[in-house]
């Protein structure tokens, strides 16, 4: 299925297939300044087609351009610190971690926890990605979708080795971040006071807040919201009622659901669940 989303400055193609649960392909046009950022819980693997940028991810920046691709775990979105260019075009995939994990596992990974962000230039990747974009959305049959699904993981994780095998296990993080974020991912449809967390991480609010913000890229809260959305996707992939997945996830009723999920996903879960 396919829907157009526009913002100002800014327009994205979202294709899904009944066929290929727990993958989107989103083709993006981009004029002016960067978009708001935002946290996805998804493995992202990212072709610029045109223009260029300056991102920022973990401490490391980088410029990419035309035929780079961008490979990142699902904690690590880039951030665009600036536009280089008045115009970009971008094609990306998102998977779910478990789907990633699943392709990757039976060769030796990198599973989504072990790795941050790389940049690529590999054309056949490129040729891939486009491929599989291609026949989702001419709605070709699943067992192509998920051929090449898996033909661009295995490039991508055979890349990722290559480039980086010092890094290939599991990060070092900080551990008072990690004791929090632990904690917001195991009672993500639950309220969590800042309190617990302070409590969690042994750090003072103020140390806390600046300290999440800088390592993951969003506030405590605002991270379990992108938490309860990824959770909510998950289940509207598999056919479950908005309804019923608003309660699952921790809201308060279901406009409160649906305000949360478009401004996170970009439209209503009624229309994300049209293209399941």
């Amino acid at each position: 299925m396919i829907t157009a989303l526009a913002v100002t400055g800014h327009q994205h193609l979202v294709r899904r297939s009944p066929e290929l649960p727990g993958v989107e392909v989103v083709r993006g046009v981009h004029i002016g300044p960067p978009p708001k950022w935002h946290f996805i819980p998804m493995v992202q693997i990212h072709l610029v087609e045109a223009g260029a940028a300056r991102i920022w991810c973990c401490g490391r920046s980088h410029v990419v351009g035309p035929g780079d691709v961008v490979v990142n775990a699902p904690n690590h979105n880039p951030r665009i610190d600036q536009r280089l260019t008045p115009f970009a075009s971008t094609l990306r995939v998102y998977l779910a971690p478990c789907l990633f994990d699943s392709l990757t596992r039976p060769a030796g990974g990198p599973l989504s926890e072990a790795f941050t962000l790389e940049v690529i230039r590999d054309w056949r990747a490129a040729q891939l990605l486009k491929a599989l974009a291609q026949d989702i959305a001419e709605g070709e049959p699943g067992i192509l979708l998920e051929r090449e699904l898996g033909e661009l993981v295995e490039k991508a994780a055979r890349l990722l080795r290559t480039r980086n095998k010092a890094d290939l296990t599991p990060l070092a993080r900080r551990p008072e971040i990690e004791r929090a974020r632990h904690l917001l991912q195991e009672r993500f449809d639950q309220p969590v006071r800042l309190e617990e967390l302070t409590q969690a991480s042994g750090m003072s609010k103020f140390h806390l807040l600046r300290l999440f913000r800088d390592l993951v890229g969003k506030t405590p809260h605002a991270y379990q919201m992108h938490l309860r959305i990824a959770r909510a996707r998950e289940l509207l992939d598999r056919g479950v009622r908005s309804v019923d997945v608003a309660f699952m996830c921790g809201f308060t009723d279901q406009s409160h659901f649906s305000r949360c999920f478009k401004e996170i996903v970009g439209y209503t879960p009624g229309k994300f669940a049209r293209f399941a």
